[in-house]
């Protein structure tokens, strides 16, 4: 059975929601699943009101959400999936949430924030019975919606050349080098690394890396046979020994050996996304 339902956001929305998510799945006593860095920050909003998630962080704290938001990760973050989850995952593009939020992105990487330590979220006390009440995903997602909507038209958003960088970046399947592409915007490593940092929450080199790492996973997961060679030569790495650093500095495993491991739910996730 497919665990997610996907949906566009409505075209108002769309230069900052990739889409959304629904996720509604029984995972019994428990499924540990690795969520490997997306380059993409998450809003997920529960519409029951038992769950709970428990996340294992890089040095071992683990912590329970609901409704949170999930910022840029920098390495594979282990989780325990337990009992019946209904969620919605409202995907944002990599520079997408930074005006809602307000605040320089990088105070969000490698965390995740309480949606009710928010304040514009807080406000709408009524949203967490209104989302359990509701009866179909359209329902729901028309009020996560009408919330982003309402946020948006109370800031100013300024022109920012962030995301343009980023499409460049993307089709290039993270090989590029940083300094050419400054260059080609015409503005100073420097200014990218601090626009990337405040609108992303990573800087572009790590960014780009991230992309690289999910074009090398995609392909492993299409194609589990791929020769070593096929890999160093897809990533443009310098030899194998680079492919392999570079895999292990995502996940602290090889490419062979994470593989082996059970993470479907996650698979899926970065095919839809």
């Amino acid at each position: 059975m497919q665990p997610f339902r996907t949906y566009l956001p409505v075209p108002e929305l769309r230069p900052y929601v990739k889409l959304y998510l629904v996720l509604e799945s029984d995972f019994g006593d428990g499924l540990t699943m690795d969520a490997v860095p997306r380059g993409l920050p998450v809003l997920g909003f529960s519409f029951r009101p038992d769950q709970a998630i428990q996340w294992t962080k890089k040095e071992g704290k683990p912590s329970l959400g609901k409704s949170t938001l999930l910022g840029q990760t920098t390495r594979t973050v282990s989780c325990l999936m337990h009992g019946v989850h209904q969620t919605i995952y409202a995907v944002f593009q990599p520079t997408g949430l930074h005006p809602f939020v307000r605040h320089d992105m990088q105070t969000f990487t490698d965390e995740e924030c309480a949606l009710d330590d928010m304040p514009w979220i807080a406000r709408e006390h009524n949203l967490p019975e209104q989302l359990s009440q509701a009866i179909t995903d359209t329902e729901r997602i028309g009020l996560i919606e009408t919330l982003l909507i309402k946020r948006l038209h109370q800031v100013h958003c300024w022109a920012d050349h962030t995301g343009e960088v980023i499409r460049l970046i993307d089709a290039s399947n993270g090989n590029l080098r940083i300094e050419d592409v400054a260059a080609y915007f015409r503005i100073s490593r420097r200014s990218l690394e601090r626009h990337f940092l405040e609108h992303v929450g990573l800087n572009p080199k790590h960014y780009a890396n991230i992309m690289r790492f999910r074009y090398v996973m995609s392909y492993l997961h299409d194609n589990p046979g791929a020769s070593w060679l096929d890999l160093t030569h897809l990533g443009n790495f310098a030899d194998q020994s680079h492919l392999i650093r570079h895999f292990r500095g995502f996940t602290n495993l090889s490419p062979a050996a994470f593989l082996a491991r059970d993470h479907q739910l996650d698979k899926l996730f970065l095919e839809m996304t």
